[in-house]
């Protein structure tokens, strides 16, 4: 940041610089690409720009593994393939963060909802009432393995699965 000499105005008086960045597949003014480029064409000699690379190089393996975002990209577009190579594969680093961080959401929800499940039959056996709970937390595959039924709401009639002759159920959703 403190390498910066000067500042990107993008006055309507001026080159439109979204138009000029699309017409050259340029990245977007106050983009990471911009700014590192600002910087390495302010160093003198080549050993100082091969340095510098180096070390954004492992700056930016230290976001990767801690799953940060990088700084001056969009954090889950798509990639623009208006814009220049290197601020694509950025793009596509903050999809790949921002994708399993999501996922990593998706897991625990799952976790706790297994969790209370799981919580939910130990009670009902206490209760006495095995049958019901179990048939409507758990769903039986082919092969005879239970696996926990997520987003059923109850039997839907008297419909039932093809290959195992469970009753079907109707999903949960939204009134």
């Amino acid at each position: 940041g403190d390498f910066l000499r000067r500042k990107i105005n993008s006055n309507s008086e001026e080159i439109d610089a979204t138009s000029f960045v699309k017409d050259i597949h340029g990245a977007p003014p106050e983009s990471l690409v911009v700014k590192l480029a600002e910087v390495i064409g302010n160093f003198k000699t080549l050993r100082e720009m091969a340095f510098f690379w180096c070390w954004f190089v492992a700056e930016l393996r230290k976001l990767w593994s801690k799953e940060k975002h990088l700084p001056g990209i969009p954090l889950d577009d798509i990639p623009d393939l208006k814009s220049c190579l290197l601020y694509q594969h950025f793009q596509v680093i903050n999809c790949c963060v921002s994708r399993k961080q999501r996922h990593v959401i998706a897991t625990e929800s799952l976790d706790s909802m297994m969790m209370k499940a799981n919580s939910n039959t130990l009670e009902s056996t206490k209760c006495g009432d095995d049958t019901s709970a179990s048939r409507l937390l758990y769903a039986r595959l082919s092969t005879g393995e239970l696996v926990l039924r997520l987003g059923a709401h109850s039997p839907s009639g008297n419909m039932t699965l093809l290959e195992t002759g469970e009753p079907a159920y109707s999903p949960i959703t939204q009134v």
